[in-house]
């Protein structure tokens, strides 16, 4: 719950936002509105959207349809309408073309509609940054801190180099929305929180620092920051000689946040809440080379664990990615790691990325033009997103003429557009094959291989369908009501969805890696069904399972896995390692549901469950746990179980009967009884509750 202080803080820097439409919207709903001074009234505004946004959390986060609701309303609100882009703006590019050598060009109305398309879906793209952060698990923020950091962040305009400073937002600002910088965000709410919620007189080594924090703007802090003064900070690196440290789970993170300060890492973990979280989870391990005076000071990769997993790997490069001459001693590293393998390609991947960046050339070899076309497989590295370099290699060449070499093939075999592709006789398709007008695959010829995603959104039965034997992209049978007679590719680089089925029957899996998410969303049976050997690096939705009997699943799901309609846990073996979110939102009994075998990366929904009793949970949940129907406390045991997000418990009433050990930890908020508690003072709760003595603390 936000306290007065945060409150007050809001108020003063948006000037009197106590007062606002939007807040007094929810303040005009509440009981006894006429008597709530301004800290109070900010306080119901902020925890309503913090309300609001557990909901989605917990409803409705990984269900594209309604996700993608919620975003379009933040479009409506802060990306530029049309009407706003100033035919000045056209002016300056004739110009900036004029400038460079193009000639007087004037942009006709057609290419005017393009430029505001480009304009508008960049800055979405570039809002969706912030979006999916703070609606992730990753952002281990109070709501006050997300609305303050969000609103700051959307009076950032253009990025002016030369003055090393960000214009101010207007409603005709055409640039995309800032960047989003982890650590950056991490520190700005650790400095605020010190400096003008606690009042601790901190010392600062920048004046500008302390004098943008005094202000409170996260606007102004965080622009310095990321410009200025974390870019000051990375030391000199002379050397790659250094030595491992490692920070053991629940150690005291402080020592690890202290490693960090001022070196410009761009890593979250510089954050000391996001530090603490993350070591309540698993070991850290970084990698310190030597400073100029012979000492291992300077950060250069991270390694950081969930429990016996390795978590992520983390560079200083690039989004996050590994410098080349790290490559050899994280290789050496991983080693010691059970699931070492995993990562082995993204080390190989890199390095020979590295050698082939640097070695441009104009005849490459058919294994190297294999490899930056990703033929025989996609290349991973270590950051947030792709490695640049390898678009910045395929863009200067004839990729035609590379792809014939490729494939010992006739330059008409290989195509780049539609008319091309279904001429007949092609090996390799470059790009994307919309043919989502198809409504039968009659007398269809598609390539053999397609870089891009294949869209067949309309055919509703795979008669006659011969599909390529890999997909670079993303399968679009939305439409299929029948698996009769579909062969799959052995390798889809993206998504599959096949999320009209409503059966498996026919449906044959085995062989398929798929690089994304699995989309089966309206089964209602699984007999046959046998995922074990299929490969899914994304989420599996099966929400329309009401009955998991006959339902075989893979050891690991890369994503977050989709059980909303069981009802029963009859016939159901879990995987051993899910990586995102695992929903049995609508079990009312825990009756044979062993989870201690299970790893969860992301949040635990047994929201309709309404006693614990016969529930085994995991060892560790990296996200939340939601057992918000339960209704008695009685054969719960949170003893052996580490949370990594909030704890649901709305339900409840009483405590009375719930196990939790000494070294209980959930690193978010605690919902009980109508009530909001940190971790401490719900121990003290059940402490009291079950006539423990704690003399160290006082009943909330």
């Amino acid at each position: 719950m936000e306290t007065n202080k945060e409150a007050s803080f809001l108020n003063k820097l948006y000037n009197d936002l106590a007062n606002s439409p939007e807040v007094m919207r929810i303040v005009d709903r509440s009981k006894d509105n006429t008597k709530l001074t301004p800290s109070e009234k900010i306080s119901l505004y902020i925890n309503n959207l913090d309300k609001n946004h557990n909901i989605f959390i917990n409803k409705y986060i990984d269900n594209d349809n309604n996700l993608r609701r919620l975003k379009e309303l933040y479009y409506k609100k802060y990306v530029i309408k049309e009407e706003y882009i100033k035919e000045k703006y056209f002016e300056l590019q004739e110009q900036i073309a004029l400038d460079l050598g193009y000639g007087h060009r004037e942009i006709d109305d057609k290419e005017k509609e393009e430029i505001i398309k480009i304009i508008i879906e960049d800055q979405k793209r570039s809002l969706d940054v912030w979006l999916d952060y703070f609606l992730s698990s990753d952002a281990n923020y109070p709501m006050w801190v997300k609305y303050w950091a969000f609103q700051g962040m959307l009076t950032l305009g253009r990025y002016d180099k030369e003055k090393n400073t960000f214009s101010k937002r207007t409603k005709d600002t055409t640039s995309i929305f800032a960047d989003l910088n982890r650590e950056a965000l991490s520190l700005a709410r650790d400095y605020v929180i010190k400096t003008k919620i606690a009042k601790e007189d901190i010392e600062y080594d920048d004046n500008k620092l302390k004098e943008l924090i005094n202000s409170g703007s996260f606007a102004k802090i965080y622009s310095y920051l990321i410009t200025t003064y974390l870019p000051s900070k990375k030391a000199k690196r002379t050397t790659n000689e250094g030595c491992w440290i490692k920070y053991n789970k629940g150690s005291n993170h402080l020592p690890l946040v202290q490693s960090l300060y001022n070196y410009g890492t761009g890593w979250c973990t510089a954050g000391e809440a996001t530090a603490k979280a993350q070591l309540a989870l698993g070991d850290f391990y970084v990698y310190y080379s030597l400073d100029e005076e012979g000492n291992p000071k300077i950060p250069r990769i991270a390694i950081r664990m969930e429990g016996n997993n390795i978590a992520e790997v983390r560079g200083i490069g690039y989004q996050q990615n590994l410098e080349s001459d790290m490559e050899e001693i994280l290789e050496e590293k991983l080693k010691e790691f059970p699931d070492k393998d995993q990562y082995k390609k993204k080390v190989s991947d890199m390095k020979r990325s590295t050698f082939l960046y640097k070695n441009q050339k104009k005849e490459y070899t058919k294994e190297e033009l294999r490899f930056l076309y990703e033929i025989d497989s996609k290349i991973i590295g270590f950051g947030y997103k792709e490695d640049p370099r390898i678009e910045e290699i395929l863009n200067n060449r004839d990729k035609k003429t590379d792809l014939v070499l490729i494939f010992d093939c006739k330059k008409e075999q290989i195509s780049s557009n539609k008319k091309e592709a279904l001429s007949g006789n092609i090996i390799y398709h470059y790009g994307d094959l919309d043919l989502s007008d198809k409504t039968t695959a009659e007398g269809l010829v598609l390539p053999s291989n397609i870089r891009g995603n294949l869209f067949l959104n309309k055919l509703t039965t795979a008669e006659g369908l011969v599909l390529p034997s890999n997909i670079g992209g993303s399968l679009y049978l939305g439409s299929l009501t029948t698996a009769e007679g579909l062969i799959l590719p052995s390798t889809i680089g993206g998504d599959l969805y096949l999320n009209s089925l409503t059966t498996s029957e026919g449906l044959n899996l085995s062989q398929t890696t798929i690089g994304g998410y699995l989309d089966l969303g309206s089964l209602t049976t699984a007999e046959g069904l046998d995922l074990s050997q299929t490969t899914i690096e994304g989420y599996l939705n099966l929400d329309s399972l009401t009955t998991a009997e006959g339902l075989i699943l893979p050891s690991t799901i890369g994503g977050g896995l989709y059980l909303g309609s069981l009802t029963t846990t009859e016939g159901l073996v879990l995987p051993s390692n899910i990586r995102g979110n695992l929903f049995l939102n609508k079990l009312t009994t825990a009756e044979g549901l062993d989870l201690s075998q299970t790893t969860i990366g992301g949040d635990l929904f047994l929201s309709s469950l309404t006693t614990g009793e016969g529930l085994i949970l995991p060892s560790t949940i990296g996200g939340s746990l939601n057992l918000g129907s339960l209704t008695t406390a009685e054969g719960l045991d949170l003893s052996q179980t580490t949370i990594g997000g909030d704890l649901y418990l709305n339900s409840l009433t009483t405590l009375k009967g719930l196990v939790l050990s000494s070294d209980f930890n959930v690193k978010g908020i605690i919902y009980y009884n109508k009530k909001q508690f940190s971790c401490e003072e719900f121990i003290n709760e059940v402490n009291y509750v079950n006539g423990k003595e704690d003399n160290s603390s006082k009943r909330r």
